[in-house]
């Protein structure tokens, strides 16, 4: 039995397939409209035209020019009114920081007079006992 995968044909090898390219009359309006325009050669080309381009050009490098220009002086002022910010919040925070070491010292002030108080109570309470004993 022989392997069909062995199998080529005699004539496609000598003989291969050519493909018809040539656009069909009924087709040859469509086929007309896609062909590609000629490009201008230099004798077609005006000093107006060059000009033109030049103008064109320019305006666009100068319009660039003066985008940018904005750009950067948005950028500084954003990023003065982002130091300008974070000074504040540091400011902030020290001020904030000091308050707290503030109020720790109150609250040690404060514990150690109701300790105190606690103590010169209890010593009290001991002296009455000790009184009311003997």
């Amino acid at each position: 039995m022989a392997n069909p995968y062995d199998f080529v044909a005699s004539d496609t090898i000598h003989n291969p397939p050519t493909l018809d390219v040539t656009p069909q009359s009924d087709l040859s309006p469509f086929f007309d409209d896609f062909l590609p325009l000629p490009s201008p050669t230099p004798q077609d080309v005006s000093l107006d035209d060059v000009l033109a381009q030049a103008a064109v050009g320019e305006d666009r490098r100068r319009r660039n020019t003066e985008a940018s220009a904005r750009f950067r002086v948005r950028k500084k002022v954003r990023e003065q009114a982002l130091e300008r910010t974070a000074a504040e919040m540091a400011e902030k925070v020290r001020g904030l920081e000091e308050r707290v070491r503030q109020l720790e010292r109150e609250n040690g002030w404060l514990r150690g007079l109701i300790v105190e108080r606690r103590d010169s109570v209890r010593g009290e309470k001991k002296k009455n006992k000790s009184k009311i004993k003997s």
